[in-house]
């Protein structure tokens, strides 16, 4: 893999600004023409820098109701094995490995209060290693990128 230079860093910010960008507006923004962009973008595509290209939906206008991070505990050695199983539930879309008062840090997204109970007790209190957990809702949004945006 070849390393990033700073066309690639600002390429790379202008398609997680949008990824449905133009190549030739992209270009025109990083001084390049709109092939020597489509070479760097296939390029990071098959160097895996680019993992896959998609969209911000708007939660409030698709039915979703309530986001919820749940701290969930377990055994160290258990930790890796409820990881995974949980990134196979569709309400859930974040899981991390933490340090802090939990072991992991899951997100999910719930249309209403009903749907969070029906996740809580019959998907994640059927998680038989987990030791408990601690859901706390989310009531009002300031700010949300979706994506994270990190400086590269």
């Amino acid at each position: 893999m070849q390393s990033l230079d700073q066309v690639d860093r600002q390429i790379l910010l202008e398609l997680r600004r949008n990824s449905r960008e133009s190549y030739a507006k992209i270009g025109a923004k990083v001084g390049l023409t709109e092939g020597a962009i489509r070479g760097r973008v296939r390029r990071l595509v098959k160097d895996k820098v680019i993992e896959r290209f998609t969209i911000s939906l708007n939660q409030q206008l698709t039915g979703v109701r309530l986001l919820a991070r749940i701290g969930v505990d377990a055994r160290p050695s258990d930790l890796k094995k409820i990881a995974v199983e949980l990134t196979k539930f569709d309400e859930v879309y974040f899981v991390a490995l933490a340090t802090g008062a939990h072991d992991l840090l899951v997100d999910v997204l719930a249309n209403d209060m009903e749907s969070l109970k029906k996740f809580l007790v019959e998907k994640l209190g059927k998680t038989e290693t987990v030791h408990g957990s601690d859901t706390n809702i989310v009531m009002e949004v300031y700010k949300w990128k979706g994506a994270y945006d990190y400086k590269i």
